[in-house]
């Protein structure tokens, strides 16, 4: 199998893992040729093997995942982490998550779960969603602090996910040294 995804500019990937029969498997950082050939004397051996590697599409941050095998009628679990520090101008931040593919047309999935947490070392204020897609549940709406779930089944990505927020604090009171 062979997943595209575009992470937001910026943004770095932190931890890939596989899971085999319940198993978290961590992926290791190796030179990409060295990963190439690791990749493919494990596939020949029938082992269970994944690769994720950049790919140069559209000078965007955009990564592809190998996974072989994939049984027929099965289903793999791929755990991607990365982090991401998000721009704060004129006192107004946003974050989009790529979901909507703009290579290969359409994408769905059977089974969806997001999970948002975002921390400011300043208040927050006016916090919404500008995707309406993904009407996620908060269950802490702090100052500082904003967290929640959406979870659905059978999902077609028809748009990013995304949200806006501004600091709460008079603009006078920031000075700069």
């Amino acid at each position: 199998g062979k997943y595209i995804f575009t992470l937001p500019q910026g943004a770095m990937v932190s931890d890939f893992v596989i899971w085999e029969d319940g198993v978290r498997i961590p992926g290791v950082i190796v030179e990409r040729k060295r990963a190439r050939q690791i990749y493919e004397e494990l596939t020949s051996m029938k082992i269970d093997p994944g690769l994720m590697e950049t790919t140069s599409i559209d000078n965007r941050n955009t990564f592809s995942v190998e996974i072989y095998p994939i049984p027929a009628n099965a289903t793999k679990r791929v755990e991607i982490e990365y982090t991401q520090e998000i721009s704060v101008d004129s006192l107004s931040s946003n974050f989009t998550f790529p979901l909507k593919p703009n290579l290969y047309g359409s994408q769905s999935c059977d089974i969806f779960d997001l999970s948002l947490e975002v921390s400011s070392s300043f208040p927050m204020k006016d916090f919404k969603l500008t995707s309406a897609t993904y009407p996620i549940t908060f269950s802490r709406n702090k100052n500082n602090e904003q967290a929640g779930e959406f979870s659905q089944r059978k999902i077609s990505f028809t748009e990013d996910f995304s949200f806006e927020y501004k600091i709460d604090s008079p603009e006078n009171s920031f000075s700069v040294v």
